[in-house]
């Protein structure tokens, strides 16, 4: 059983979706929410958290500024009041660098 990223009709077996890049020194590590019919995604990165916009999860279009002045680990949720909250570890690293694995 291939359990890799990508899709799979029954969850089975998946295609090999391509890498979704968003710029060199941010990483995928964090989480999405869905506000207003859009998935958002807070992640990790150089600067701090940065966010991006989806339609569909495989586009994404990034944020023009930093969210969050910290390391990283980003967690979001909706508020009932509808506004978004968002934590994240410590201050930003200076020591922080590209990712390992690729762009």
């Amino acid at each position: 059983m291939d359990l890799g990223n990508g899709t799979g009709s029954r969850g089975l077996t998946f295609t090999q979706a391509a890498d979704v890049v968003v710029g060199s020194g941010r990483h995928w590590i964090g989480n999405a929410i869905v506000r207003e019919g859009l998935l958002r995604y807070y992640g990790s990165g150089m600067g701090g958290v940065w966010s991006a916009t989806s339609s569909d999860g495989a586009a994404w279009s990034l944020d023009a500024s930093t969210r969050l002045p910290a390391a990283g680990d980003a967690a979001a949720v909706v508020l009932s009041s509808d506004e978004t909250l968002l934590v994240a570890v410590g201050p930003p690293r200076a020591d922080a660098g590209p990712s390992p694995f690729g762009p």
